[in-house]
């Protein structure tokens, strides 16, 4: 069966290294560069937005169920969903229809970067580095330059578009050399891999407002923690993260440890030899970690106009073979010590202002 391979390149003022693709394609601002797109062994073409004639072959082998290979094809394939289709009216491929190398990669625990993945493997097409410096550039605005007034500018000499496009096709030939050497996953794992896509796509429920005021019951809690500490400590501590600073202070006073870890925290804190003021400090630390606002932030930074958080898991993504998480870590929430009934009670006092 002949399959298709492809890679797009995108610019946006959505910043990947604090979102995700869903947000990305999300954005009114998102747009494509060119994809690049090749049969079976045939040479890499390139599509741009400039493009006299449209890809037609690639239309009609998505209209017959062909199947479509690409790197991260999450990636791909939101760019088709929420792109391609309805911006410039291409034909939206099934999820049945891909086929991701990456997840191929991921599968036989080879690294999840093409860059890594494909001297790893040993072929002998390698990404080309410098063309990614510089699609790093050109996914991002540019400044105006002198004369131009404020606004949203895109790289835009040929010479940088043209460069980019020789960079997009090499990604193709790369993940073909690459996905040769690959095991196909199995049906059965083809099927997880069809799941795992369903369930990123569905994402969870963000509630914004009990986000928003947890994050300043948060901060406040930091805050008096902080301020008890520096006042225990005569100022030699004045954070709950300066873990240098605790274990100084720590010597200082007779408590020698190489470190203030949960675990070891833990054993500490079950010493009958502590002073008061040691064992408040190491009350304060542990208490102290569990107090960051950044799984909120996160959660925040992802969550879209519906309130979905999506794209939270990575099939394969550790090296055991289970789920990793991406963005915001879901898989190490605290479990709450309270009951259901409590719990809920302390979410309505957030909400209501009473906490």
């Amino acid at each position: 069966m002949t399959a298709l391979s492809i890679d797009f390149e995108t610019r946006s003022v959505i910043d990947l290294d604090d979102a995700n693709v869903y947000v990305l394609f999300d954005h009114p601002t998102t747009d494509v560069w060119c994809m690049a797109y090749a049969f079976d062994g045939e040479e890499v073409e390139l599509w741009t937005p400039d493009s006299e004639e449209p890809p037609t072959r690639v239309f009609e082998h998505i209209a017959a169920g062909g199947l479509i290979n690409a790197w991260n094809a999450a990636f791909e394939r939101n760019c088709f969903n929420k792109l391609m289709g309805t911006r410039y009216g291409w034909p939206v491929p099934k999820l049945t229809q891909w086929r991701c190398t990456m997840a191929a990669a991921y599968a036989m625990s080879l690294p999840g970067k093409l860059e890594k993945a494909a001297p790893a493997i040993g072929v002998e097409e390698n990404k080309d580095m410098e063309g990614n410096r510089l699609m790093k550039q050109m996914m991002r605005p540019r400044k105006p330059r002198k004369g131009e007034a404020p606004g949203l500018y895109w790289w835009d000499e040929p010479e940088k578009r043209q460069r980019l496009g020789e960079y997009c096709k090499q990604d193709v030939r790369v993940e073909r050399a690459v996905g040769s050497r690959l095991l196909p996953l199995s049906d059965a794992e083809q099927k997880v891999w069809f799941l795992d896509q369903v369930i990123n796509d569905r994402g969870v429920y963000v509630d914004q407002e009990l986000c928003e005021k947890s994050k300043v019951i948060v901060v406040e809690a930091t805050r008096r923690l902080d301020a008890e500490l520096a006042e225990i400590t005569d100022f030699a501590v004045t954070a709950a993260s300066n873990t240098g600073a605790i274990r100084k202070w720590l010597a200082a006073s007779g408590l020698q440890t190489d470190s203030v870890a949960k675990d070891v925290l833990e054993t500490l804190l079950a010493r009958d030899d502590l002073t008061q003021e040691q064992r408040r400090v190491l009350e304060i630390r542990r208490d102290g970690g569990k107090s960051s606002t950044a799984k909120i932030d996160a959660m925040l930074a992802r969550r879209q106009a519906d309130g979905r958080m999506r794209g939270n898991l990575q099939y394969h993504g550790a090296g055991t073979g289970r789920w990793a998480a991406r963005g915001a870590q879901l898989q190490n929430l605290m479990r709450p010590t309270e009951s259901a009934s409590a719990v809920s009670q302390i979410i309505d006092m957030i909400l209501e202002g009473e906490l």
